[in-house]
């Protein structure tokens, strides 16, 4: 079962998005929590609660603070798996949606039609990226490795080792070059590192620790971007 988040200030227009997600032929594969705003959103995040897909209002009161597109900037930054739906009654966001990842904008009133092909996308969304797999070249040889079974990645010149839960893999070529083939989960967390955010169990102030023990260093640099990443996708 996904686990999906409505964020929207009107309990009435909340209510009806619950009713929509039930409805939907694909309802009975989710659990529905409710938010009013970005801030309780950030609470039950910061709480370790998943959030597999997140419906999303955007115009949250009359505090600018509590807009929606930033509230996903800031917690589903780049990367993250969090599969979002955009749901309001303001066209004129059409635009500036797009700074943030996500996969459908909806307006209100509800259209169940089109909140249907709206979750069903986000299933895909999540799917795809639980299957996707990395193609690995050595010499003459490809091998498919599953992007779920990587851990973190580590450059060293041109030559890039792909660590894997079963060992790990050797191959050429940058980082800017991988991450392009990479599904949501992935960050990178300094100019020599990628981690897969699913194999991390703590995040401390200078590094990742996974769960085989190793850890994975964050630069100072990136230290804001990869928080947000690791918040987006705890639970997951």
């Amino acid at each position: 079962m996904y686990s999906l988040v409505i964020m929207d200030d009107m309990e009435e227009a909340a209510q009806e998005a619950q009713r929509a997600v039930e409805a939907s032929p694909l309802g009975s594969l989710f659990s529905i929590i409710r938010v009013a705003n970005s801030a309780e959103l950030k609470i039950l995040r910061g709480g370790g609660a998943p959030c597999d897909v997140l419906i999303a209002d955007i115009r949250l009161g009359d505090d600018e603070q509590a807009n929606g597109i930033r509230a996903v900037r800031e917690l589903f930054g780049r990367g993250c798996a969090t599969q979002v739906i955009y749901l309001t009654g303001y066209i004129e966001y059409c635009t500036e949606v797009y700074e943030t990842d996500h996969v459908y904008f909806l307006t209100k009133p509800i259209c169940q039609v089109d909140f249907d092909r709206a979750l069903a996308r986000a299933v895909e969304g999540l799917k795809h990226a639980a299957s996707e797999n990395l193609m690995v070249k050595h010499g003459h040889t490809v091998i498919a490795v599953p992007c779920g079974e990587v851990t973190f990645i580590e450059s060293r010149l041109r030559k890039l080792e792909i660590h894997t839960v079963d060992g790990v893999h050797d191959t050429y070529g940058t980082i800017p070059d991988i991450m392009g083939a990479l599904p949501r989960g992935f960050v990178r967390t300094h100019k020599s590192f990628v981690v897969n955010l699913a194999h991390v169990t703590r995040l401390d102030p200078d590094e990742f620790v996974l769960r085989s023990g190793e850890v994975v260093p964050v630069s100072k640099r990136r230290k804001r971007e990869v928080r947000e990443a690791f918040f987006g996708n705890l639970g997951r």
